[in-house]
């Protein structure tokens, strides 16, 4: 018998929307879910989401799933008001440990931070609850540090509604052996964390150190009982996403607001910069994962993760198409592969999963505005050499060139996800099926102006030696 509060077993359904689509896993339910955690265990995957069921209930669903994608059983955590979700996975021994979010019935109203002790079968053997006197929770993450203790990390609000941050070292038997609060009036919140050997390393946005390092963006070095050591700055990024380590080399990602950049960087903790690769900003990568943008791999490959073309403003709703992007770096950040994905609704790059083959699986939402108009979540598995193996549902195919932004005003950029070097022709036609503007490109990211032209609906079609390569639609405002 599988013990929660409230449990059920959801029978989920997918369909196959085109025959000429790349096989994929979409989960669908009849409300909107967002794309969470999985972990790899005996040939299945364990994947959680959050899933809204009403305006004062979200919860979260466990899938098993086969490495087909096929639902083999799932657990439902939902209350009857209030939060009840998983957000970071691990898995050792065959064992899933779960740490997610519960939100109290006493007044006021606080989030515990809770851990499950799952097997493979979805029956829950143990279930633990930690005071945080804190609300509104962040995104639940962690690590295993040097002492094969869980780090748990993310922020939450005060009764003031001030943002602090928390991190729980909690063993794997459930006992809490440190706590770590940055406690301020400011807004100081994780985005990360990695260990150098017995000391951690907290990313943090943070104004508090701002005076002291010069940035809002900065790391702490906290000694193995969490004493604080010192605050430095980031590096290039004023908006980071992701830290992880490997030997004494941090790898960080994110957004570098001043020049727009998705960047990621190498170094070391004296702040020495070893390589430094940015994807740019409107010619190739718009922003960075939500969750996690990057990881590394069991053979030390790098993956990258990010969204072409995402709006910030309506984020999980816009109407305007997007792709998702991954890339495969070695560890000196030489890109080995590109692959793009998308463009038939609007996608979110959400989390990337590292896999026992050296594979990943990459989790994003993807909003339907044209029919459903519903946000799920789609999973796909990329090998080593980016080819998508996992099979169920369906997701477009993967495209070379993208044309972004789009909806555009003055201009707009084809991007080639690999480095072109021969010529190709991109022609525009209105809806009267005329050629209204042709030129040659022979660049990675080639910009054509439309400024002479009226808003309206346009289509594009790019050739090579009069071989069709790619047709779209742009629309101009």
């Amino acid at each position: 018998m599988k013990k929660l509060l409230t449990i059920f077993l959801l029978t989920v359904t997918t369909n196959l929307f085109s025959q000429q689509m790349t096989p994929f896993f979409e989960s669908q339910i009849p409300k909107d879910d967002y794309a969470m955690d999985l972990v790899e265990i005996n040939n299945h995957y364990y994947h959680s989401i959050v899933v809204k069921f009403d305006t004062n209930n979200v919860g979260g669903i466990l899938y098993k799933l086969k490495q087909n994608g096929d639902i083999v059983d799932s657990l439902v955590f939902q209350k009857s008001s209030g939060d009840y979700h998983l957000d970071y996975l691990y898995t050792e021994n065959s064992l899933i440990y779960a740490f997610g979010s519960y939100e109290s019935d006493s007044m006021p109203v606080y989030q515990d931070l809770i851990f499950l002790k799952i097997d493979t079968n979805l029956n829950i053997l143990k279930e633990y609850h930690y005071i945080t006197n804190l609300h509104k929770f962040g995104v639940l993450n962690g690590l295993i540090n040097f002492r094969n203790n869980f780090v748990i990390y993310s922020y939450g609000f005060t009764p003031g509604n001030s943002m602090n941050s928390f991190i729980f070292e909690i063993d794997h038997s459930g006992g809490l052996l440190h706590t770590y609060y940055q406690q301020t009036s400011n807004d100081d919140f994780i985005f990360s964390c990695t260990n150098i050997g017995t000391n951690l390393l907290v990313f943090l946005h943070s104004s508090t150190y701002m005076q002291q390092t010069g940035n809002s963006d900065n790391f702490l070095t906290l000694d193995s009982t969490y004493n604080f050591i010192r605050a430095d700055s980031i590096p290039f990024l004023d908006n980071m996403e992701t830290a992880n380590s490997i030997g004494n080399k941090i790898y960080l990602s994110g957004k570098n607001i001043n020049s727009g950049n998705y960047e990621i960087i190498k170094m070391d903790t004296t702040l020495q910069i070893f390589h430094h690769l940015s994807f740019g900003a409107i010619d190739t990568l718009d922003f960075p994962a939500t969750m996690q943008s990057h990881v590394i791999s069991s053979n030390n490959s790098i993956f990258l993760l990010g969204t072409i073309n995402v709006d910030i403003i309506n984020y999980y709703y816009s109407t305007h198409p997007s792709w998702i992007e991954i890339s495969k770096l070695d560890t000196a950040l030489n890109i080995i592969w590109t692959k793009r994905i998308g463009g038939d609704a609007h996608y979110n790059a959400r989390n990337l999963t590292p896999l026992e083959d050296g594979g990943v699986i990459v989790s994003a939402i993807r909003y339907d505005f044209d029919t459903l108009q519903q946000v799920d979540n789609v999973l796909f598995k990329l090998d080593n050499n980016g080819v998508i193996t996992v099979i169920k549902g369906s997701l477009p195919s993967e495209i070379n060139t993208v044309a972004y932004p789009n909806p555009t005003t003055d201009f707009v950029y084809f991007s080639f996800a690999e480095n072109q070097q021969s010529i190709k022709t991109v022609s525009i036609y209105n809806m009267q099926g005329q050629i209204v503007k042709t030129e040659s490109v022979n660049k990675q990211n080639s910009k054509i102006s439309l400024k002479s032209l009226p808003a309206g609906l346009y289509f594009y079609r790019i050739t090579e030696n009069n071989k069709l390569l790619q047709t779209g639609k742009i629309v101009k405002q």
